[in-house]
């Protein structure tokens, strides 16, 4: 995985020398979901580096919606290849999941990964038996899953709302596969989308990274109310 992402850092930087100035988001593949859709974007800063990365729901995502888990791998837009990300997979589980009592409840997921689609879609469900290195875990993190098959495995953050009496709403999992580094996820329930409201939160770092590159350290969600749409965001981003 590091030669790959050695090549993306390269790419990273040819990027921030031929786009020297902001134009606002461009867009990358779209995915289906209830009676609305899903797209990716991308946006960079006046020095051509990494501002916003993330997705644009329609509100009718919240409505239409099938009675099992769903799930669709979404592409970026092309000018996202100097990035570290590869990819978004996207789902909606009407009945939530594992743990019990914490994200058992209708929510969506937006996982971006480091990975390419084809090895996330390889990954075999199972018993979770390699350690993760105490340098890629960020503070408080603790696992809450085993390994999910074309997913990987979910590290929360134990100081989080969900853990400490407040309940699910939205949250920022960390993703790990085989020891590996491998995804960031932003769960969001879809109550809290329901009730438009938003939310900006800090992104507790690790010691160490996968690759070199520019890496979030802040996500957020919104609405607009006038273009009927959520804006659920990676920013922040800094080299590392």
């Amino acid at each position: 995985m590091r030669s790959r992402l050695g090549l993306a850092t390269a790419l990273a930087v040819a990027f921030a020398v031929t786009c020297s100035d902001s134009s606002g988001p461009t867009f990358g593949g779209t995915g289906d979901m209830g009676n609305g859709q899903v797209r990716t974007f991308f946006e960079r800063d006046d020095n051509g580096h990494p501002k916003a990365l993330g997705a644009l729901m329609t509100a009718g995502a919240l409505v239409g919606l099938p009675a099992t888990d769903s799930f669709v791998s979404v592409p970026l837009p092309v000018e996202a290849s100097g990035t570290v990300f590869t990819h978004m997979y996207y789902d909606y589980v009407p009945h939530g999941h594992e743990p019990i009592g914490v994200y058992d409840t209708a929510h969506y997921d937006f996982h971006f990964y480091f990975v390419p689609s084809s090895q996330r879609a390889s990954i075999t469900g199972g018993v979770d038996s390699v350690a993760v290195p105490g340098t890629l875990i960020p503070a408080d993190y603790k696992k809450v899953s085993q390994v999910i098959t074309a997913m990987g495995v979910h590290w929360a953050d134990s100081t989080a709302p969900e853990f400490t009496g407040g309940g699910f709403q939205r949250t920022f999992i960390y993703g790990y596969h085989e020891g590996a580094f491998q995804f960031y996820d932003i769960m969001i329930t879809r109550d809290f989308f329901l009730s438009h409201a938003s939310h900006t939160g800090t992104i507790k770092q690790p010691a160490s990274f996968p690759a070199s590159g520019y890496y979030p350290t802040t996500w957020r969600v919104s609405y607009d109310n006038a273009r009927q749409e959520f804006r659920v965001a990676l920013e922040g981003f800094v080299a590392r």
